[in-house]
């Protein structure tokens, strides 16, 4: 497009300069804004089996039961697949399309301004894994390991095992994976009574309305976020231990040599005693997360994964959610930027550290 562009203003008497030349990307943009439209994405996801709420939303993702969505739209979809002509052809799309969506309980629709149509669906994507991702943060990984969204196929709903025996005679097994948490009925109005609601539902918001675009301060919680919810997905008790470890580190670390467990600790605790108890459970945690990375253990036969995944996990969920309550704080200190303001937050953990530790001395 920017070829022919250029070459229409060229043929039409443009004088092309260095001052003027920004005109002719000028004219491409528009174009191809204009082409643009707002789009509404509906993809299927595993959340909750409960089904006391049919509807629900977390930040701009709405969520709708699949049975609901279907009674209230598939007459616009087949009116959409009428335009192959051959009926055949619709209801072979439309079976395929029910298949694919009937492994999930649950259909999540975004609104994504206009753009181009590729960008939207990445963006729509990305926009309901982070409301996923504040779900299974608030759920935990026992009951929230198999939420996910229908493009990620990392957890297979369906599974078949084919095996033979000496005689050569084979065996088929077939199963499927339970991907919804099990909670109680009046599971969202706990989820959204929580004192970290609001705070979420704000990020969420911000991250949206920002097409992604937030201040480092934000960022870092996103970006834990995420780390946090593909441990809590990951199946690999070393690699889950790791993933929590890299939340954490993504919060509270700014440089090499950061003491993160000594700042994860003053983020969870007021007293000097349970400052001082809780750091050095931090510290052997860490201790066992650097001896998975560094190779000192053995992933096959170490007991204490189990242990230590649940307790960086709990580690890791209680870190985002100091870092989340101190977000408008740290927005309001002293600083000309996001990093500056940061750089102070993590000072004054430090100092917080120093006071415990001198008072414990005296």
């Amino acid at each position: 497009m920017l070829k022919a562009e250029f070459s229409s203003h060229i043929l039409g008497g443009f004088e092309m300069t260095t001052e003027n030349a920004h005109q002719i990307f000028q004219a491409v943009v528009k174009k191809l804004e204009g082409g643009y439209s707002e789009l509404t994405h509906y993809v299927p996801c595993s959340v909750v089996a409960e089904r006391s709420y049919e509807t629900f939303a977390i930040g701009p993702v709405t969520f709708v039961l699949r049975d609901l969505f279907f009674k209230q739209n598939e007459a616009a979809i087949r009116q959409e697949l009428d335009r192959f002509g051959d009926g055949s052809i619709g209801e072979s799309l439309l079976a395929q399309t029910r298949v694919f969506y009937s492994d999930f309980q649950w259909i999540a629709s975004i609104t994504v301004p206009p753009c181009d149509r590729e960008i939207s669906a990445r963006r729509a994507r990305a926009g309901i894994q982070k409301a996923l991702d504040v779900f299974k943060l608030i759920v935990g990984s026992e009951r929230a390991g198999h939420v996910k969204q229908g493009h990620d196929v990392r957890v297979a709903s369906r599974h078949v095992e084919l095996v033979s025996s000496r005689t050569e005679a084979f065996s088929l097994r077939f199963g499927t994976t339970g991907q919804d948490a099990i909670t109680n009925k009046e599971w969202f109005a706990q989820v959204t009574g929580g004192p970290a609601w609001r705070f979420l539902e704000a990020v969420l918001w911000n991250y949206w309305k920002s097409w992604g675009i937030v201040d480092e301060i934000q960022l870092r919680f996103l970006d834990a976020l995420s780390w946090h919810s593909d441990a809590i997905s990951e199946t690999d008790l070393g690699s889950r231990i790791i993933k929590f470890w890299v939340a954490i580190e993504r919060l509270l670390s700014a440089s090499p040599g950061d003491k993160i467990t000594t700042r994860a600790a003053v983020l969870t605790t007021d007293e000097t005693e349970d400052f001082l108890r809780h750091s050095k459970e931090l510290e052997k945690l860490y201790q066992k997360r650097s001896a998975i990375v560094h190779g000192s253990a053995n992933r096959a036969n170490e007991s204490w994964y189990q242990q230590a995944a649940k307790a960086s996990e709990a580690a890791s969920q209680t870190a985002l959610y100091q870092y989340l309550y101190a977000i408008p704080r740290v927005h309001a200190s002293r600083g000309l930027t996001p990093r500056e303001k940061l750089t102070g937050f993590l000072r004054w953990l430090d100092a917080i550290a120093k006071q415990h530790r001198k008072q414990h001395r005296e």
